[in-house]
């Protein structure tokens, strides 16, 4: 059985890699891992988060520092990690190489002398590399969030909150990071709309700027 639940993580995981678009595999994991482990042993359900772990690794590994491919094509994957995570019933130890990547990251970060948007570029590589290393890490999402604010990358800042939130974290903590993203969708927002004033989307999807 054990080998059982363990072979059908791999199929899906093959399924991720190759659905065609984000959405394709959202619907299959929506529907997919809630059957999967609802049964599964805690051994089982580890051996399938250090498959799906190694798997989001070797494609940190190969993107270098194209960081938007890694993250939009492995969104889904670490929500699953969580997703798994959550229903153990013991903590799963942090590797000291993330956590030596966490720390050097969070140190860059406030690191606030003569601060630029593009100044985060390393401390956010440090803690992807503490997120691809320990994808069920909590405190790994809220600060990669913070990092995406700083960045004034609003909309990556929202999706690294709402992955915070789904590791079930205290609701005070739920509740201040809630907030964050609401703050990060009208920052979003205006942002958008400043682009707007000088930029025209064209009936074919083409973009020109103004004159």
């Amino acid at each position: 059985m054990k080998l059982t639940y363990l072979f059908l993580g791999i199929l899906l995981l093959s399924i991720n890699i190759n659905a065609q678009t984000k959405n394709e595999r959202s619907d299959y994991n929506n529907w997919f891992y809630k059957r999967l482990f609802a049964n599964s042993s805690p051994q089982t359900s580890k051996d399938t988060i250090n498959v799906f772990t190694a798997e989001l690794q070797r494609q940190f590994n190969e993107i270098e520092s194209n960081w938007n491919e890694f993250v939009f094509d492995w969104d889904n994957l670490r929500k699953n990690i969580i997703l798994i995570s959550v229903g153990l019933k013991y903590t799963l130890s942090i590797p000291e190489e993330a956590r030596a990547n966490f720390i050097e990251g969070v140190t860059l970060m406030n690191d606030t002398s003569n601060k630029k948007s593009q100044d985060y570029d390393l401390p956010i590589q440090k803690l992807y590399a503490a997120n691809a290393l320990a994808p069920w890490w909590n405190e790994v999402y809220k600060k990669l969030g913070i990092a995406h604010e700083l960045a004034e990358d609003y909309e990556l800042a929202i999706l690294y909150f709402q992955l915070y939130l789904l590791t079930q974290p205290p609701p005070e903590e739920a509740r201040q990071v809630q907030d964050e993203i609401y703050i990060n969708k009208a920052k979003a927002e205006k942002e958008h709309n400043e682009w707007l004033k000088t930029h025209t989307v064209n009936p074919n999807g083409t973009v020109s700027p103004k004159h």
